[in-house]
């Protein structure tokens, strides 16, 4: 006779486990520096499935002028995960902007690279507050016991904004 017997198992389906994997990002994604200053911005490195490999940190498209330093220069999740960067400007640095700088994250096992950006401007240092004083005429002849006139004019520049005693001597 043809027989015919069943057993019962449990079954589970599980989601495939993520790769290793990692994202960077900055913050602040905006920096704004003076010639002859710097800014600074947080780089993060987000590690998922498991990623915990070194990442080293580097700065391209930097505008000629600025230089661009990590501290550490990389990070090993999930441990260490930020990394300060300073971007720096000489006092001759190109100005204008903003220029995208790419921050790129480099690790070796595995095999990834990822980017983020910095939206960066370059601008002049403000001039010190400081003021002119011009005369017209600035030439006067008088005869004695008689009297003449001259305008003073102060021109403010920088920003200045305080009064101004005159004295003639």
């Amino acid at each position: 006779p043809a027989l015919t017997r069943t057993t019962t198992i449990s079954l589970t389906v599980t989601e495939v486990p993520p790769e290793p994997d990692f994202s960077l990002s900055a913050a602040p994604n905006t920096l704004t520096i003076q010639r002859g200053g710097s800014g600074t911005s947080t780089i993060t490195v987000t590690a998922t499935g498991g990623f915990s490999s070194a990442v080293a940190l580097s700065a391209s498209g930097l505008p000629t002028g600025v230089t661009a330093a990590f501290v550490p220069t990389s990070v090993t999740p999930p441990g260490t995960t930020t990394s300060t960067l300073t971007l720096t400007a000489s006092a001759t640095a190109t100005l204008g902007g903003p220029v995208t700088v790419t921050i790129t994250g480099i690790s070796t096992s595995p095999a990834l690279t990822r980017t983020t950006t910095i939206s960066l401007t370059v601008t002049e240092v403000p001039p010190e507050p400081d003021f002119s004083l011009s005369a017209a005429p600035n030439t006067l002849t008088i005869q004695r016991g008689g009297s003449g006139t001259s305008t003073i004019t102060v021109t403010a520049t920088g920003g200045f904004s305080s009064a101004v005693a005159l004295s003639a001597s």
